[in-house]
């Protein structure tokens, strides 16, 4: 990511329809003084430096334990934004207790699909590196058995797909008993997509603490006002409204092109893609 591009960026902050003027005071990561030491240890590994303007402002908000709507472009570096307050809190709390019948987590993250689970999940394993804290994943199309005992090892944080969590749930091999912090990720796609009814009773049908004993954030590339208001169900009524002012171009950090290929020739196509890429790829 290349975070100069976003330097003049503008910031829209709101708190009950009111604006807000007043900006963070971080520009760098460095910049957050109390940052436990293995956590800024990983972000240099990670070549984390320059905040880019989303991670600033809704850090800040997020470390004070505000509830915190993001409404930024991908590519923009939300995802840091909200795991590394939350993991930072997480730190300064009494370890969770190993083994627990049923597993319980403290933050739990609500996903879509399973390729943006693998993506915040391979995320928040590089942040908690060395920290103690155990990520864990659940979603459909893989077997059950193995994700549950992966959780009944540890389980600090959950990235989940709501059909998946629930289908736990019923079965009563995971508890929301300890959940501390709620986040959303794609909010806006999760319910747009019809996902409202499995998140409402995430919400208010399972174990999960009322919403004003916990700090819950959502975040989008796009809110409209109807899921705006939709997410107002999720949040405390003191929340903040954090908006990155972009024009409605894709973001200039990430590369679009477009390849023709007939069906039989899409898995050969992609390989060669993938040969000629220079720098890291995803690969399994």
């Amino acid at each position: 990511m290349n975070v100069s591009n976003y330097k003049n960026i503008d910031i829209d902050i709101t708190f009950k329809n009111q604006k807000i003027q007043e900006r963070s005071e971080f520009s760098y990561f460095s910049d957050i003084s109390d940052l436990d030491s293995t956590l800024k240890s990983n972000l240099s590994i990670l070549n984390f430096t320059l905040m880019t303007p989303i991670q600033r402002e809704v850090i800040k908000f997020i470390r004070n334990g505000n509830d915190v709507m993001g409404c930024s472009q991908t590519g923009t570096g939300k995802t840091i934004a909200f795991l590394l307050p939350i993991i930072s809190r997480i730190l300064n709390e009494i370890p969770s207790p190993l083994n627990s019948n049923p597993p319980s987590p403290r933050l739990l993250i609500l996903i879509p699909t399973r390729e943006l689970a693998e993506q915040i999940f391979t995320e928040a394993r590089k942040i908690v590196n060395k920290t103690g804290i155990i990520v864990n994943k659940i979603y459909g199309g893989v077997p059950h058995d193995e994700q549950l005992e992966k959780m009944y090892s540890g389980c600090d944080i959950l990235v989940a797909t709501p059909g998946r969590l629930l289908d736990f749930i019923e079965k009563k091999n995971l508890s929301l008993k300890n959940v501390k912090y709620l986040i959303m990720d794609e909010a806006d796609r999760m319910l747009d997509m019809g996902f409202q009814p499995q998140l409402m009773k995430i919400a208010f049908g399972c174990d999960l603490m009322p919403k004003n004993f916990r700090q819950n954030l959502l975040f989008s590339a796009t809110f409209t006002e109807e899921i705006k208001n939709i997410s107002k169900n999720f949040m405390n009524e003191d929340y903040y409204f954090i908006k990155t002012i972009f024009d409605k171009n894709p973001s200039k950090n990430i590369k679009q092109e477009l390849f023709y290929a007939a069906e039989s020739e899409k898995i050969d196509k992609l390989h060669e893609i993938l040969k000629s890429t220079s720098g890291s790829i995803i690969s399994k």
